[in-house]
């Protein structure tokens, strides 16, 4: 048997704010913008464990991040995983005052399937930020987007997903009930186990219904 999941968390935090130490002192001494990357990264898990008391991502990082990003005429993978992993921090107006933009970096690797797969990830992350936040008209084109990048069948998981967010959308804009069983029941048989947790987790936090003991 292993460890129950509140012990494994105590565990780690004393290992991620030993990795989080090594990765100041190495900015300190580089002033590399990838180690700031990771700091912003190390605390953006941290601050979401139970009984971590450390520093959260300040104002000051943020706004290094953003400095770095806006000097980037022309991004490249690193510059757009950086944007898609610093979503949820950055805050509602410039996300949305910005994303056109972004999605127009993003198309410019279409045919690079690593490229794609970063794309699918900030159009999910996207999505459930515009739900969160009951910006339902960005929904429409983010999920047309979505759509759009899951064409192929090697992306499967991302038309999943935009099944399970069409059919919310639909849901809460058409005032009945949600149903995403069978999308779900459809991660579990492909054995994605990660998943059907994570869109339990959603549908509890969009819509108060907990079904994470199924």
């Amino acid at each position: 048997m292993g460890l129950p999941k509140i012990r494994k968390i105590t565990i780690i935090i004393p290992v991620l704010k030993a990795f989080l130490d090594e990765l100041q002192q190495e900015y300190a001494n580089t002033h590399d913008i990838f180690y700031l990357f990771l700091i912003v990264q190390a605390k953006a898990v941290l601050v979401r464990l139970p009984n971590y008391t450390g520093e959260k991502v300040s104002p000051e990082e943020m706004n290094k991040v953003l400095e770095y990003l806006a000097q980037v005429e022309d991004w490249g993978y690193f510059e757009l995983a950086m944007y898609t992993n610093c979503l949820g921090l950055f805050g509602s107006e410039f996300r949305n005052f910005n994303y056109h933009d972004v999605v127009a970096q993003f198309r410019k690797f279409k045919s690079s399937s690593k490229h794609t797969l970063a794309f699918i990830k900030f159009l999910i992350n996207s999505i459930l930020l515009s739900f969160e936040e009951k910006n339902y008209d960005e929904v429409v084109d983010l999920l047309a987007y979505l759509y759009d990048a899951t064409s192929d069948s090697d992306y499967i998981k991302g038309r999943l997903y935009w099944r399970f967010f069409s059919r919310l959308y639909q849901s809460i804009t058409g005032n009945f009930e949600f149903d995403g069983s069978i999308t779900i029941e459809t991660f579990k048989l492909l054995g994605y186990i990660d998943e059907v947790e994570n869109l339990l987790e959603i549908e509890h936090a969009l819509l108060g219904e907990d079904k994470t003991g199924l």
